[in-house]
């Protein structure tokens, strides 16, 4: 639905219940660009599923085609979504490079993906939650707005009670500092659930890394996420639903994750 805030998800994508779009306390600056038409700059950074490993190409990693589904979505605005991914990096690596490659551009909007490979790098939770308070700090000061991407859905971590956990921080972090946070971890299950995905659509042949067509479905649900709720355009289309942010019941705390 071009020139609406909403647009619905292809089938595939659907997940059971709301999209909870940020609000425009949450994200005040991507609130207010959106609703005004003004320019909008978006600056994902994370590691190899922001860069776009197992993507067939630049195009379709999941910040480019945020970017395409944004502008559809808001014609008349200029939306730049800029991806600062680095495959394999951890909290401690975001933050060495987080003055250089994110603040420096000013954005407007910064979605950070983390939890994963510190997850299966074994990195003390407690060390974790500290690096992520500190980017979180940091970010905020610019005055940029912040949602957290947590750790994907793995089946070969299904029973992993230490990558649980560090889906868990990134939850509670959310929670704990009023940041949304886009719950990807249950999404993907959903699609592995109703079978909307296979393993072998939904993952790379590495059965780590997402797919052009999964990265799809996270860029169109990530851009109903980040439509403020505020916005009078805004209402959801019926029958595609799926709540996708943290709310205020996340308790487990950062620093000492399940």
């Amino acid at each position: 639905m071009a020139g609406s805030a909403w647009a619905q998800a292809p089938e595939q994508c659907a997940a059971p219940s709301l999209v909870v779009p940020a609000s425009a306390r949450e994200l005040p600056r991507t609130g207010a660009a959106l609703s005004r038409k003004q320019d909008l700059r978006i600056v994902a950074v994370g590691s190899s599923s922001t860069q776009g490993t197992g993507s067939s190409g630049p195009a379709m990693t999941y910040p480019a085609q945020l970017d395409r589904i944004l502008e559809t979505r808001f014609p008349g605005a200029k939306i730049e979504v800029v991806n600062r991914g680095i495959g394999g990096e951890r909290a401690a690596g975001t933050l060495a490079r987080l003055d250089r490659d994110v603040l420096a551009l000013k954005p407007d909007l910064v979605i950070w993906q983390l939890g994963t490979n510190d997850a299966l790098g074994k990195v003390d939770a407690k060390v974790f939650g500290m690096q992520a308070m500190e980017g979180i700090r940091r970010i905020r000061e610019t005055g940029a707005d912040l949602m957290l991407l947590e750790p994907q859905f793995l089946p070969k971590q299904a029973g992993n009670a230490t990558y649980a956990a560090f889906v868990d921080a990134v939850r509670a972090l959310g929670a704990a500092h009023g940041i949304p946070v886009f719950r990807r971890n249950e999404v993907m299950k959903h699609w592995l659930d109703s079978k909307q995905f296979t393993p072998a659509t939904m993952l790379s042949s590495d059965q780590v890394h997402m797919t052009d067509a999964s990265y799809r479905c996270l860029a169109e649900l990530m851009a109903n996420a980040i439509v403020p709720a505020a916005m009078p355009a805004v209402q959801p289309p019926a029958g595609q639903t799926i709540k996708v942010l943290s709310g205020p019941n996340a308790v487990r705390s950062a620093e000492t994750p399940r």
